[in-house]
């Protein structure tokens, strides 16, 4: 199953890119300690991003930076799972900024993942759109908060 989420920010490319690090991993979590975070290397391959619920029998959430590209106009990354909770067999996320033009860029979360059982499919669909969904408007607080602090 696919989900798609698109954001606008009201920054220039190059200076949403260079806030795409920890900072911003952070920000994004969700709040009430529903998970927390044991690592992060960054967004080069190779990197590791582990994540642990604060939900008692719940796996750890643990990825792997597979690939990452960058040009004039569009970064994107993709992490893929290597342990994964509530029966996902596959995980896939690609990040992507993208340059609308010099005072606007757009980032988009692609999230793919399959479970074993299609019904299993269905019902963890709305609990990540929901998860996922408020990214949408975070992303312009994170980066309105980031231009005041410099």
């Amino acid at each position: 199953m696919k989900i798609l989420l698109k954001s606008r920010v009201k920054k220039d490319f190059h200076r949403v890119v260079s806030g795409y690090n920890e900072a911003l991993f952070r920000f994004l979590m969700p709040p009430l300690g529903l998970l927390r975070l044991l690592r992060y290397d960054g967004q080069n391959p190779g990197d590791i991003v582990h994540l642990r619920f604060g939900i008692p029998l719940i796996n750890d959430f643990k990825v792997v930076i597979r690939n990452a590209w960058t040009s004039p106009k569009e970064y994107r990354f993709a992490d893929r799972g290597l342990v994964m909770p509530f029966g996902i067999r596959f995980w896939q996320h690609t990040h992507r900024v993208v340059s609308l033009n010099e005072n606007n860029t757009a980032l988009f979360d692609l999230i793919e993942f399959k479970t074993d059982w299609w019904l299993l499919d269905l019902l963890i669909y709305p609990l990540l759109f929901l998860f996922f969904l408020p990214r949408t408007w975070q992303y312009a607080r994170y980066y309105k908060q980031l231009s005041h602090r410099k």
